[in-house]
This record gives C-alpha cells, sequence and structure tokens, in this order.
C-alpha cells in the first residue's frame, strides 16, 4: 500500500545514513550505530538483507534526489568510503547483489562501466510503496514497456542518461517472462521475430491480430525470409502455426491476418484458460492423452519371473514413485524422474502392462504418435520433438496441482513411446545425409530433454540394441520381455480359451511358439469365423485353430527375399 508518512520516513531516514556516511567516510557497519534503526527499517523495506548494501543505497539515493547525480563508477563509491583495495571486493559483491535485487542497474559509458539506481527503486522508495520492489524481479513486458515510456517521457534526463538508461534495462531484455516463455519454442530467429513483434503489438496497442504485410514490412527487413516466411504460411508448414504460436484470423476468408493462438495469449498474459480447470487436453496430434478411467484393462496378463514386473509396479505406484525420486536425488543420481525402457519380443505385452499401470495407479498416459514425429520439412521433426516434452511438462503441473481437485487423486502423468528405436537410433551408424543430419539433431534433443524431465517417461522397443548408447546410460530401469516360456504360452492360451480341451491346447503349443499378442490375435481371428463357420467337435476346432494360426505366425517365418534363391 502506497503511504505518504511511509515515504517521508524512508527519505529521512537515507539522508541521515548518507549525512553520517559523509561524516565518517567508513565502510565498517559498527560504525552506525547512532543509526541502526534507519539502516533497519531500510534494510527491511527493501528486502535486502544486507546493511553494508543499504549505506551503498544511500549513496546512489541521495546523489540522485539531491545532485541530480544519477552515475557513479566503483572507483567513486571507494573514495567515498575510504576503501582499502582489500575492501573493494566487498564494494563490488554488494553492487553484484544490489543489482540481482534490480535496486541498481549497470550502465556502459565509453567502455566504461557505471551503476545507476533504477527507476522503480526510486519511485518505490519516494512512494512509500515496496510492492514494486517485491515484484521487480518478475518484471513483464507491461512493466517493461513502462519503465521505457518513464525514461523517455516522465524523467527529466538529457540524451546521454537517457541513452545509458534505454541500453541499461535492454541489457535484462531476455529475462522477461514473455521473451523466455517465446524462447522455450526453440523457434529459429525469423518466426521468433514475428512473435515476438506480434506481442509488442498486443501490449502497446491491444491488438492481437496484424495483417501479414504489415508483419512483412516491419518485423522483417529481407526480402528472402519474406518469400519462405509467407511460403511457409501459406501451406501451414509454419512452426509458429504447428505450435499453436499463432493462427490465422477467423474474422477473414483468406490466410492474410494472423492472430496469437489463445492458448498463447492467455500464457503471455498469464490469464487462465477457463477450459484447462475443467479438464486438460491436448490438441495436436503427435500424441493423445487417455485419462485413468478411460483405460481399459487387460486380466490375466501372465510374465516370465525375469521381467520383474512386480518391481515396475512398485516403482510407478504413487508412495513408490515418491520414494524412488527422493532416494534418486539425496543420492545425487538425477532429478524426480523415472524413466524406464520395456525391451523385448513383439506382442509379449509392453504396451498393455503400462496401460495397465496406469490405470491401477491412477495416472494419465500420454502416449507419442511416432509416424506423426517425422517429418519431411526442415527442421519440424526436431520442433516435434520439443513440443512432446513442453506439452508434458504442462501436463505434468496441471495433474500434479488439480489432482485433488478432480474425482480422486490423480498422479504425476506417465509419457509412453512405443518402438522409440525409430527415433533414437545408434549415432554411429547414421551417414551424413539430410534425413541423417535429422536423425542426430532429434537424438541430441531427445537426450537433452531427458536430461531436464520431471516426471515418468517410459519406453519400450523390440530392438534395444539399435538404441543411442547414450540414451542406455540415462535409463533408471529396464525390464525384460525377452521370452515367453511354455508353461506361460498355456496359461494365456487357457484365458482365452476356456472351452478348449487342455489336450488339444498342448497340441497347438507343440508345434508353435506363441506369444501373448499372438494368443489375442488368434481368438479374434477364431472368434469372428465361428460366424460363418459351425464347428461341431474338438477335430474342427483344432484343424481351424492351426490354420489360424499359421496365417498369425506367417511373417516370422525364415522366408527368402523375393528373386533369390537358396
Amino acid at each position: 500500500m502506497v503511504t505518504k508518512n511511509k515515504a517521508i520516513e524512508l527519505c529521512n531516514a537515507f539522508s541521515d545514513i548518507y549525512n553520517m556516511l559523509r561524516e565518517l567516510q567508513s565502510m565498517q557497519i559498527d560504525h552506525y550505530k547512532d543509526v541502526q534503526r534507519q539502516i533497519d527499517m531500510v534494510d527491511t523495506f527493501l528486502n535486502l538483507k544486507s546493511s553494508f548494501g543499504v549505506l551503498i543505497l544511500s549513496v546512489f539515493v541521495n546523489k540522485k534526489v539531491m545532485n541530480g547525480k544519477n552515475n557513479l563508477d566503483t572507483f567513486q563509491l571507494q573514495s567515498f568510503f575510504k576503501c582499502e583495495l582489500k575492501d573493494a571486493v566487498f564494494v563490488h559483491e554488494e553492487l553484484t547483489l544490489l543489482k540481482a535485487k534490480r535496486l541498481i542497474k549497470q550502465v556502459k559509458d565509453d567502455g566504461e562501466i557505471l551503476y545507476s539506481l533504477t527507476t522503480a527503486a526510486l519511485d518505490a522508495i519516494l512512494k512509500g510503496d515496496n510492492l514494486k520492489i517485491v515484484s521487480a524481479g518478475l518484471r513483464n513486458m507491461e512493466s517493461f514497456l513502462k519503465e521505457i515510456n518513464q525514461i523517455l517521457y516522465m524523467g527529466a534526463n538529457d540524451d546521454d542518461e537517457i541513452g545509458s538508461a534505454i541500453t541499461a534495462i535492454m541489457e535484462d531484455f531476455h529475462e522477461l517472462k514473455e521473451v523466455a516463455l517465446i524462447s522455450e519454442y526453440h523457434l529459429n530467429d525469423v518466426d521468433r521475430s514475428i512473435l515476438l513483434f506480434m506481442v509488442l503489438r498486443k501490449y502497446i496497442y491491444g491488438e492481437s491480430k496484424v495483417p501479414i504485410d504489415k508483419i512483412m514490412r516491419i518485423a522483417l527487413n529481407d526480402g528472402f525470409n519474406r518469400y519462405f516466411v509467407q511460403r511457409e504460411l501459406q501451406e501451414n508448414s509454419s512452426a509458429l502455426l504447428l505450435s499453436k504460436l499463432v493462427k490465422f484470423s477467423t474474422n477473414t476468408n483468406h490466410k492474410d491476418t494472423l492472430e496469437l493462438h489463445t492458448d498463447f495469449s492467455n500464457k503471455i498474459t498469464c490469464k487462465e484458460n477457463t477450459k484447462t480447470k475443467k479438464n486438460f487436453s491436448i490438441d495436436t496430434n503427435l500424441f493423445s492423452l487417455t485419462l485413468p478411467k478411460d483405460i481399459r484393462i487387460q486380466e490375466g496378463m501372465v510374465y516370465e519371473d525375469e521381467s520383474n514386473i512386480p518391481f515396475l509396479e512398485k516403482i510407478l505406484s504413487e508412495d513408490g514413485y515418491i520414494k524412488v525420486t527422493k532416494k534418486l536425488q539425496n543420492e545425487g543420481l538425477g532429478q524426480k524422474q523415472v524413466v524406464a525402457m520395456l525391451y523385448g519380443l513383439s506382442g509379449t505385452g509392453k504396451t498393455q502392462t503400462v496401460k495397465n499401470i496406469a490405470a491401477k495407479h491412477n495416472r494419465p498416459l500420454i502416449q507419442v504418435n511416432i509416424s506423426q514425429i517425422k517429418d519431411p520439412y526442415v527442421g519440424v521433426s526436431e520442433r516435434n520433438v520439443q513440443e512432446v516434452f513442453r506439452q508434458y511438462r504442462l501436463a505434468v503441473e496441471y495433474f500434479e496441482k488439480q489432482s485433488k481437485k478432480l474425482d480422486g487423486v490423480i498422479g504425476t502423468p506417465i509419457l509412453y513411446i512405443d518402438e522409440f528405436e525409430s527415433l533414437m537410433p545408434q549415432r554411429t551408424l547414421i551417414d551424413g545425409s539430410p534425413a541423417g543430419n535429422m536423425l542426430s539433431n532429434m537424438v541430441a534433443i531427445f537426450l537433452t530433454e531427458i536430461e531436464k524431465l520431471e516426471g515418468i517417461l517410459l519406453l519400450s522397443t523390440n530392438i534395444p540394441s539399435n538404441i543411442d548408447d547414450a540414451l542406455h546410460r540415462r535409463i533408471n530401469f529396464k525390464f525384460n520381455f525377452g521370452s515367453f516360456k511354455k508353461a506361460n504360452q498355456k496359461k494365456v492360451m487357457e484365458l482365452y480359451f476356456e472351452e478348449l480341451d487342455a489336450t488339444l491346447i498342448d497340441e497347438i503349443l507343440s508345434e508353435f511358439d506363441l506369444t501373448p499378442g499372438n494368443i489375442v490375435n488368434i481368438k479374434k481371428a477364431f472368434s469372428l469365423e465361428s460366424i460363418f463357420n459351425n464347428y461341431t467337435n474338438q477335430n474342427q476346432i483344432k484343424q481351424a485353430l492351426l490354420e489360424i494360426t499359421k496365417r498369425e505366425l506367417i511373417l516370422v517365418k525364415n522366408l527368402n527375399p523375393i528373386g533369390f534363391m537358396k
């Protein structure tokens, strides 16, 4: 709350401290017992936690308010305090602290480094309003533009000081939350310029829609770039469109106006999407989101003992996940993440196992669509990988915050990638072709994203030897689905063919090795064929099953390549 009395008290405190500073010319804090109350008051107001910092700040405040002098260098401060060389280090450290707190800023003038009081700090002190100081470290585009406006039109500075002040705050431009948010999308320079231009238009003029010809004239000054940008927009292949950052205006029939996408615009302005409050949804074909209540559990799944599935279930239970991630963090082995690989024979139930665990432990399942990740356009495949992990971070944030407000407690979601060896091939086997370069880039991005991941990533593959070695080092747990013994094949057959005699099941299994996936497909085919065939005895059933089983396994036979002889 702005209070006139607080402002007067603060200004008097700064004056008292400065006067004693000038009298003693010392940096020893124990020399200032007479004004300790004023030091403590300023310290509390600014949340500075440094009495020496208050002394230095008093110099800046009084020089600016009383003498109109805005810039000081370290030599002037050291002379003021009569610092010895060894004490100059402390002056520099306090200046760094004050800069981090955004109470002072650094200015460069003809190669010389100067420091000055920030406009926001002086404004808060003169008004007795520490709310601006508290929020100064969370600057957004709006406050940044207001600060520029204050420098240009509201201050009594000369041209040199205006230039220095603008240069100083531009050094912090990349720290603005909007700029940081844009940087998360890893756009190229041209797309970043377009997006930033549209964000600035929204803040300055309140416009979310901008004609494309205006973007081309102002945001892009290179005709070559304009041609490619316009072509990508018209072909709907622009990263800005694919990443749901902008869209074509719905109020025009032609693709001549862009507007910020609603979700991105809400993020920029810190407005929550009202739909998100009710349910988290993903508007992309890169992956699908399935809530636990919508996952169909397959009962009676059978595993080999060495697969260690009970341990996988323990890890992914709510209690187990908390214990595992805490243990990894405490022992310096990783952040809050579980990365596990399920590998082995096709059809042994890897994907269904993931679905069962997600449903059992109330975890949303985000399943990546591999076929949509790879794209023929340069750079799009890499951005798709980044988009998968970006959306997963949003999902983790949403479900961990909202779980208690939803029906039942919903845990951290699972990000699941099946057949992921196609995304992470051995880089030593990749050639130098454009497609090879794309794969190398994807591997590097994938590894980087895993390093930052906080959550649960499950990967499955039939060919673990094809995966890049660097990924193997980043996997916490590995579960082998590499075999399926006859005894377990029989259990699954009995589960799906309750009507069959045990001897008939034994006869079929004596001729074939089957996986759970094979057995499920055989059951489906047998059920459908039974509609049109009246099997009246066990022998007919046996012949039908043998024929269906042969068809099911024909692809795994050792067939000769077409056009060659043994």
